[in-house]
């Protein structure tokens, strides 16, 4: 969940209100959430996928973590939410390298709208790497 946190406090961090027409969403952990009104405000809700760990080093004391953090983007508003995904993939390619993560790749993503409802929806799987010493 750690990976998820520091994916949270990035967003956080580097948003630039000005780039979403001066609204910024609420940014936070899925798990914190029952439900969620789009109607009242727009969320990126971000949540932890897989974790995996290998062998770095021959010692055995090095660890290479992989971990897929999902970002999901939900809003009732197209032109706000293409704004709010713009401005997603600005922050993660520009903060390549944070802390002791390193963002591989927006490995996928997902368009998840359903117009008839006014919900406009996606989720983005991003890949980190971080080393890990025992």
């Amino acid at each position: 969940m750690e990976d998820a946190q520091a994916i949270v406090d990035l967003l956080n961090a580097n948003w630039n209100p000005a780039n979403t027409s001066n609204r910024k969403p609420k940014i936070d952990l899925i798990y914190n959430h029952k439900t969620v009104d789009v109607k009242l405000r727009d969320w990126v809700l971000i949540y932890s996928a897989t974790k995996t760990r290998s062998f770095f080093s021959i010692g055995g004391k090095d660890f290479e973590k992989t971990a897929r953090v999902t970002i999901d983007i939900r809003s009732s508003s197209k032109t706000r939410y293409l704004k709010i995904k713009e401005e997603v993939r600005r922050i993660l390619m520009s903060n390549v390298q944070f802390g002791n993560y390193l963002i591989v790749a927006i490995t996928s993503e997902n368009e998840l709208s359903d117009k008839t409802y006014q919900l406009y929806r996606c989720t983005m799987d991003v890949e980190l790497k971080e080393i890990e010493t025992i």
